[in-house]
């Protein structure tokens, strides 16, 4: 097999950061500035340079401190409150152990080493076609009752579905740029890590905001049988890696984790 080329015409190796970094970093700032610096989404049609001045509103009684790990910090009882946010967390922890997983590949990235292209495609397999079938369909019951009782929660469920959809747009642009590495065509190092980290460092924080700000919320401000309403609503799909059967496509990826604790 051919060598897979990366142009070298980047600063210094170590200027390629680990994800903890780069999510400290972001949280300083607004996620809509991952999509400025990438105009293949903004050819796209979708999001727009003006987009970039959309700063996300301050809601500092929801948010949370910025070091909070992603799945960490929900309260749970013994309520039909509990499977609901019990269930969105775990794919948060998920989420995050792939994207762990990820920063080992980018690690190898910025010695000059090959990293493993199959691995990391796999993960962003996952990441574009699980939480927008999955995922987000069992958030959005929270969402929709949520946004009706809070306005300052109604604001940031705003924001969140805003960056879902950013999220799924540059989780789309890495995905294709990881494949062509894996065909073999030309794709510069520097430009790779950055997408990398700038949809990790988004994801982060996304994920930190509805851990320890949003689900949190919710538990105090909706009723038992609006709960119930939701327990009852969720019957959705599995999780085709971390749940029940694997799907085929994901063995590798599964085996892989498995090896990697």
């Amino acid at each position: 097999m051919p060598t897979r080329t990366f142009h070298e015409g980047t600063r210094n190796p170590g200027e390629i950061r680990s994800l903890p970094n780069i999510a400290s970093e972001y949280a300083e700032c607004p996620p809509i500035a991952v999509s400025g610096q990438n105009p293949s989404l903004r050819r796209r049609g979708r999001l727009t340079r003006a987009d970039s001045g959309k700063a996300l509103t301050n809601i500092k009684e929801i948010l949370p401190p910025k070091d909070q790990t992603p799945g960490m910090a929900i309260p749970t009882t013994l309520s039909a409150a509990s499977r609901v946010i019990d269930e969105l967390g775990r794919d948060h922890k998920n989420v995050t152990r792939l994207l762990s997983l990820m920063d080992k590949q980018l690690a190898a990235l910025s010695r000059n080493e090959k990293p493993d292209f199959q691995v990391m495609a796999d993960i962003m397999s996952y990441m574009t076609h699980y939480p927008d079938m999955f995922h987000h369909p069992r958030e959005e019951l929270v969402f929709t009752r949520l946004e009706k009782r809070s306005a300052d929660a109604a604001r940031l469920i705003k924001e969140l579905r805003y960056e879902h959809q950013l999220l799924s747009e540059s989780g789309g642009d890495l995905y294709d740029s990881i494949k062509q590495a894996i065909n073999d065509q030309l794709v510069e190092r520097e430009l790779l890590a950055t997408k990398a980290h700038g949809y990790a460092a988004m994801l982060l924080d996304h994920m930190r905001k509805e851990d320890a700000g949003i689900f949190p919320l919710a538990q105090v401000l909706l009723a038992p049988e609006e709960w119930a309403a939701i327990n009852r609503e969720m019957d959705i799909p599995s999780d085709p890696l971390f749940e029940g059967k694997v799907e085929k496509g994901f063995l590798a990826l599964q085996e892989f984790l498995t090896s990697h604790r």
